[in-house]
């Protein structure tokens, strides 16, 4: 993904701990075939990516959410679809449903998914940007 894979980790910010291993012999296969570039993918062939996929802000912070009162419980999306409240979990230290994120936009999101206050809860929301 070349310099896009920045834009991955500011969505998934946990799997840049993540050991891939040695990618040398798939960068130089990539080399010798004389492969594009993933700009040139994104440009020439899914350009309509860029309008329907923007590319996510920076991240300010990311990691769990804990409760002060109850160390053991973590926010969580519960796998939950738009307009669903976040609940609470067990934390389990190893992300997915339980990585939430504040861009340097203040918008708080995890996934895919963009989250609201509605009332005394906090739900995800249908954001058009990400479609």
């Amino acid at each position: 993904m070349d310099e896009y894979k920045e834009y991955y980790l500011r969505r998934q910010p946990n799997h840049a701990r993540l050991d891939i291993g040695d990618t040398s012999v798939y960068k130089a296969l990539r080399k010798n075939l004389n492969c594009s570039s993933f700009k040139w993918f994104l440009d020439n062939v899914a350009y309509e990516m860029a309008e329907k996929y923007p590319l996510p802000p920076a991240n300010h912070v990311w990691g769990e959410m804990r409760n002060d009162n109850y160390k053991e419980w973590c926010a969580d999306t519960l796998d939950n679809q738009f307009g669903r409240p976040v609940g609470m979990s067990g934390c389990h230290g190893q992300g997915g449903n339980q990585l939430f994120r504040i861009n340097v936009e203040g918008e708080w999101s995890s996934g895919e998914h963009c989250f609201i206050s509605e009332g005394n809860s906090v739900v995800a929301r249908y954001e058009e940007r990400f479609f």
